[in-house]
């Protein structure tokens, strides 16, 4: 017998090692602990949900039990060592989970995984059955829009797969980059791929949803479910743009300062949706009357929209018009990122000077100072209204060396005679330039020049009695006197004689007017007198005047009989 205990208790001992029981190491450890607490709670590996009336089953260590309502399994005294447990539900994928219980007990968690198909996945359940949330019979192409799916996973442990039984070119496979969501963002605009056979063509197609899922443990997917939508592929209508103001089909004349700016009222509709806006723009190119223009308006607007046209030539200065070709690009967009494109064309022109033309009248070489200087001159405003004409006289002052005519409304030519005194003389030696300036509506200027006049002072004449003789025969006093005139501007041909004045001091006044400016020289004049003279004799003044306002100092004496 004493031989046989040892066997036995190496048989016993062994036999508790393989059973899994830590008695063999808590007597080396001088503990006996072959018992802990075991928790395992099952659940709902997508809801999260506990889950009642699961079995759970370890064969090894004679573990077969059902979880309580509240899904959980509590053993107080479960034995210490490796466990193995399968857990199953009729419509859940078993799962398998291994860990060890040590002294200290263990919480274990297995989540279980739901099959798929339209009858086990959740089925009758509208937040988790797989199905496509948008309500659509028809989808308008080319469009861009989002389409959402249940069921959602905030953890994306779901693959969502799009197909279209014809429009195959949109469709997106579980390898997508985006396949871990359950928004699908529809392009059929085709933006990011090529066109080809598969894209939208108006008429029925079908869009399939399948989702797949690892959630049972497995490295492939299954399937959780299949939603089909059929719908027709509407071809999108383009939205309408109509002007309801006129353009401008004549060219348009620039850089006036009461230039009109182009003047759009519109009206835009989107036949099979929504109208989203209007912009208008230059693209960028700031070389046309309208400047840089990128503004944008909804389709509602009713207001009337100006755009400025600027002076895009080098200046006004300009004898034939220049055109310019401008062009402002008109775009209106609908809902569904489709554009309605058009533009908005106009010619400017640049502003013709006015003509003008200026001449001195008489054109006298030269003139004397407070004679009366007269310009005539004529301009016509090619394309636009005159308002004034300046004649510059080029003495004195420009504030007061000029005449200016203004003018009303409409008027378009003009015919001008206008005057001056000069009050000095010229010292250049071409003397004063004379020119005429018209400004038109768009403040446009040119200058006619009407020539030049040398202004001099006038010399008066100078008069001399050489000699004078009496003749007493006929009983009364018969008077001679010897006249001599000179005169430089006379003698240069530049001035005439134009009277003598003679006072005989018998209250006969003689006004003797000359030939053409002939000078007196040697001249003699005869008075005859009828009655006798005074105690002081006849008083007898003379006087002669040129053409210019030159008048001699007279000549004064006392004549008496002899």
């Amino acid at each position: 017998m004493k031989s046989i205990r040892p066997l036995l208790a190496a048989a016993t001992v062994a036999g508790m090692l393989a059973a899994g029981c830590d008695y063999w190491r808590n007597l080396v450890d001088d503990k006996v602990v072959t018992q802990a607490p075991l928790h395992i709670k099952v659940m709902d590996a997508f809801t999260e949900e506990t889950m009642a009336d699961v079995r759970c089953q370890d064969p090894s260590r004679g573990l077969d039990t059902i979880t309580d309502p509240s899904g959980e399994i509590f053993l107080p005294y479960a034995g210490t060592g490796l466990y193995s447990v399968t857990c199953s539900n009729p419509l859940y994928y078993d799962r398998t989970s291994t860990f060890a219980l040590t002294a200290s007990g263990v919480s274990a968690v297995i989540g279980l995984a739901r099959h798929g198909g339209k009858d086990e996945w959740y089925k009758g359940d509208t937040t988790r059955e797989v199905r496509i949330l948008n309500k659509f019979d028809t989808i308008r192409f080319p469009s861009t829009f989002q389409m959402n799916s249940l069921p959602l996973d905030i953890h994306s442990r779901f693959r969502y797969q799009w197909t279209f039984d014809k429009a195959t070119n949109l469709n997106r496979d579980t390898l997508y980059r985006l396949a871990g969501s359950q928004i699908y963002t529809m392009n059929s605009r085709r933006d990011d791929a090529k066109s080809g056979p598969g894209d939208p063509v108006a008429g029925p197609d079908v869009l399939t949803l399948v989702v797949y899922t690892t959630m049972n443990g497995k490295d492939k997917p299954y399937e959780v479910g299949t939603y089909k939508r059929p719908f027709i592929w509407v071809k999108n209508q383009l939205p309408t743009f109509t002007m309801l103001l006129p353009v401008p089909q004549v060219p348009v004349w620039v850089g006036c300062p009461d230039n009109q700016p182009l003047r759009v009222q519109f009206k835009a509709t989107d036949p099979d949706g929504g109208c989203v806006q209007v912009a208008f723009s230059t693209k960028q190119d700031s070389n046309t009357a309208f400047g840089v223009v990128d503004r944008k308006f909804p389709c509602n607007h009713h207001d009337v929209i100006q755009f400025p046209l600027k002076n895009t030539f080098d200046s006004l200065r300009h004898d034939s018009s220049l055109y310019l070709e401008n062009k402002l690009y008109v775009s209106v967009e609908d809902d569904n990122f489709e554009y309605y494109q058009d533009s908005i064309q106009i010619t400017t022109r640049t502003n013709i000077l006015p003509t003008l033309t200026a001449k001195i009248e008489g054109n006298p070489a030269v003139v004397f100072t407070g004679d009366e200087v007269k310009v005539t001159f004529e301009g016509f405003a090619v394309n636009q209204e005159m308002l004034q004409t300046i004649t510059l006289w080029g003495d004195g002052d420009d504030a007061v060396a000029q005449t200016i005519r203004k003018y009303g409304l409409g008027t378009t030519t003009v015919h001008e005679t206008v005057s001056h005194y000069y009050d000095e003389p010229s010292t250049l030696a071409d003397g004063f330039k004379i020119g005429v300036t018209a400004l038109d509506k768009c403040d446009a200027l040119v200058y006619a020049s009407a020539g030049s006049v040398k202004v001099r002072k006038n010399t008066e004449p100078k008069l001399t009695v050489v000699s004078t003789r009496q003749d007493m025969s006929s009983g009364n006093l018969k008077q001679y006197l010897q006249l001599s005139i000179t005169d430089p501007d006379v003698k240069a041909g530049l001035d005439r004689y134009t009277r003598i004045i003679i006072a005989w001091g018998d209250s006969s006044v003689v006004e003797d007017s000359t030939r053409d400016g002939e000078p007196y020289k040697d001249r003699e004049v005869v008075h005859q007198y009828g009655s006798p003279p005074g105690p002081r004799g006849y008083p007898v003044s003379i006087s002669v005047h040129d053409a210019h306002r030159g008048t001699s100092a007279p000549f004064d004496t006392l004549i008496s009989p002899p």
